[in-house]
């Protein structure tokens, strides 16, 4: 169905043009939170698999500019520094779901805000409006292209995040609706990302190309490039190239009426790994407190999932922690055998444990139409949020039980509170060199952003000691 109207034109003006006033307090308080488990992760993710090779690539820019990598000591140009730190904010798969979209596009806003702030001062309520209006931006979106987009095999977070991202810098660095326009149109031709590479470190170094591209769009935009003003939805643009034959609503003339970091929300992940296999792993830690089981006592478990919800879980039998992220079973045997998820759970050794390849064949997961629910939009719905996941457990002296789970947990129904939050905080920055004080002291600061005065100031205290 063709699109009409001048989207691309309409959604800049937004960007640009709308009031820091006509942003609810309610989503000034959900940003704050976002954005603080966003630093967390990201600081964790600078001691990831990913950042030794990361690492190498960048070291010809270190000390050529003024922009702060979260976890290191190390300071470059803005572009590098975005690359840097979306990618490490993504490295864990600890980052926030935006289900509208879906995708993980809070970490890409804070890694261009960073990006900017060692160039001007960002403080935090600039910050926070900028997040809103980026998630706003990344919501419509990921509507217009519907959840078919994720269905073709792409990352959304990488195709459509970007908008997010170039939204968030444009309003932070006051860009007229005009150059908003045309650094859409230059992101339109930067958009990329495949699910193929899910369990690998092409997939957290996505986020980082995201974040890169929307600091070249802007810049470039602010620097007189001109781009097709119709790029999202003219002839052979974004929405033909990346979208099906209907798209979902065009309307803009809505804006602000509510905004979606509120509903549908944000989901913050409790545990360190692929957002559909949340709600098992949730499972698991109920079932052992129901029957006291552990991998020795065991006899067999089976694990039904909605349909389609194990679309990302590519990998059955991992044989390494990256593929770990992405694999049900794997996820579901670490639970039986520690008891606990963590951090950890997460390596290499974890994955090669013996007792983890005998588990691995005591059980079955398998989606089914029985966890389909009566959700009426069942089908609009992503992986880790559609109908429910049922987990049933054999003991080998005959007992059994089964734990159903709906939301996961860190849902934006069934929230992760502020302590909860700041034990996964001082977690990530522990795993990342940072110690525990210095993290409780830059988590402080974060939990009152709207009155942080210099961003890059708050942050300072995020890099390891050696």
């Amino acid at each position: 169905m063709p699109m009409q109207g001048h989207f691309t034109e309409t959604l800049a003006r937004h960007i640009a043009l709308t009031k820091s006033v006509a942003i609810a307090p309610a989503a000034r308080q959900a940003s704050a939170r976002i954005l603080a488990d966003s630093v967390g992760v990201t600081v964790g993710g600078a001691r990831s698999d990913l950042a030794e090779p990361l690492s190498r690539y960048l070291a010809p820019h270190w000390g050529k500019g003024s922009c702060r990598v979260l976890g290191s000591r190390q300071r470059t140009t803005p572009e590098m520094a975005a690359l840097a730190n979306g990618a490490f904010g993504a490295a864990l798969d600890f980052d926030d779901v935006f289900s509208s979209m879906p995708a993980h596009p809070s970490v890409l806003v804070l890694a261009v805000a960073l990006a900017c702030a060692g160039e001007r001062r960002v403080s935090g309520a600039d910050l926070m409006d900028a997040h809103v209006i980026g998630l706003e931006v990344g919501d419509r979106m990921g509507k217009l292209l519907t959840l078919q987009h994720y269905n073709q095999g792409f990352h959304a977070t990488g195709t459509l995040g970007i908008f997010s991202a170039v939204a968030a810098l444009a309003r932070l660095q006051r860009l007229t609706p005009k150059q908003v326009q045309t650094a859409l149109g230059l992101a339109c031709s930067m958009a990329s990302g495949l699910q193929c590479n899910f369990g690998t470190m092409a997939k957290p170094l996505l986020s980082g190309l995201a974040a890169r591209s929307a600091v070249q769009a802007v810049r470039l935009a602010v620097c007189g490039l001109s781009a097709a003003d119709d790029a999202i939805e003219g002839k052979a643009g974004f929405l033909a190239a990346f979208g099906s034959a209907e798209h979902g609503p065009d309307r803009l003339d809505n804006w602000g009426r509510s905004w979606a970091i509120c509903e549908p929300g944000v989901s913050l992940r409790k545990f360190a790994c692929y957002n559909a296999n949340q709600r098992g792993m949730q499972a698991i830690l109920e079932l052992r407190a129901l029957l006291d089981f552990d991998a020795t006592t065991l006899d067999r478990l089976a694990c039904r999932m909605p349909l389609g919800g194990m679309q990302g879980a590519i990998h059955p039998i991992p044989t390494t922690g990256l593929q770990a992220k992405f694999s049900l079973q794997y996820a579901l045997a670490a639970g039986v055998l520690d008891g606990r998820f963590g951090l950890d759970t997460f390596s290499d050794a974890a994955v090669s444990r013996p007792e983890i390849a005998s588990l691995l064949q005591r059980i079955d997961a398998h989606e089914s139409e029985a966890c389909r629910g009566d959700d009426p939009d069942f089908e609009k719905r992503t992986p880790g949020a559609r109908g429910f996941v049922e987990v049933q457990a054999w003991t080998r002296d005959g007992r059994s039980a089964s734990v159903r789970v709906d939301i996961p947990p860190g849902h934006p129904r069934r929230p992760l509170n502020w302590d909860e939050l700041r034990d996964k905080f001082i977690d990530c920055a522990r795993h990342g060199g940072v110690t525990s004080d210095k993290a409780a002291t830059v988590f402080a600061r974060l939990q009152d952003l709207e009155n942080c005065a210099d961003l890059e100031a708050a942050l300072a205290p995020l890099q390891p000691d050696e």
